[in-house]
């Protein structure tokens, strides 16, 4: 979206662009072969982060995330078997190169958004899925869970070539709710925010969230945004 008012206000060329999340397929699901317990962490057992050409290595930014769950987690595509019966390793990426916006559909506040998050529109995104897959399907196969697993449910053992796996992701992609870049601050004319997270050509107006974010961090973004919050405040409590 592109907006913009003019007399020296405010030129607001992203506003709304640059929207990045958390994708997740839920997910490789397998069966069983004891009572899976109850979880005491949200379900959610562990995550690892990790890079996708080289597992071993621990420097830069890891572009897949895994996660073990002892809820089967799937997305509303499949059904899913008896809670107990199955878990779940979840794999995603960390860096999206999709972008995607948010657009209005009308002068109200009653006027609901347009949301299109551009998931999965580029063959980065679409390779580094893959691969995201297939090491949770290799973490799965190791010999440590071999007391737990019975047989992969899916993406099942038939999905093997590249076009396979990616018709499963597009079932099983799921948002990891942590969306943000909407209000991107930065140096550039197109930036929403400047470097004190103000609006643009505005007064007093501050963007303090996680729309402020130029990109996504690899993990999850609660922290970050607490951080970037509380520093704001201390920084620039006396501003209004």
């Amino acid at each position: 979206m592109a907006s913009g008012l003019k007399n020296n206000q405010a030129i607001w060329c992203e506003v709304g662009q640059n929207l990045q999340d958390h994708l997740l397929a839920l997910g490789n699901l397998y069966r069983a072969r004891q009572t899976v317990p109850p979880s005491k962490l949200q379900h959610s057992e562990s995550l690892m982060y990790l890079h996708s050409d080289d597992l071993t290595r621990r420097t830069g930014s890891p572009d897949i995330v895994l996660g073990c769950v002892v809820a089967p987690s799937l997305s509303e595509q499949f059904i899913a078997p008896a809670y107990g019966s199955a878990y779940t390793i979840l794999a995603g990426v960390t860096h999206s190169s999709s972008r995607g916006e948010i657009r209005p559909t009308g002068p109200g506040r009653k006027n609901p958004p347009i949301i299109d998050p551009h998931n999965l529109e580029t063959e980065c995104d679409r390779f580094t899925f893959r691969q995201a897959i297939r090491t949770a399907r290799a973490v799965d196969e190791h010999a440590a869970l071999g007391a737990w697993r019975d047989v992969e449910l899916l993406p099942g053992p038939e999905c093997q070539s590249d076009t396979e796996i990616d018709a499963f992701v597009a079932r099983a992609a799921s948002t990891h709710h942590h969306p943000v870049g909407t209000c991107r601050m930065g140096r550039d004319e197109a930036a929403v925010l400047d470097e004190t997270l103000a609006v643009r050509g505005s007064e007093h107006l501050f963007v303090v969230d996680a729309s402020m974010r130029p990109s996504i961090p690899s993990g999850p973004v609660n922290a970050a945004i607490v951080a970037v919050a509380e520093t704001w405040s201390s920084l620039f409590q006396g501003v209004r």
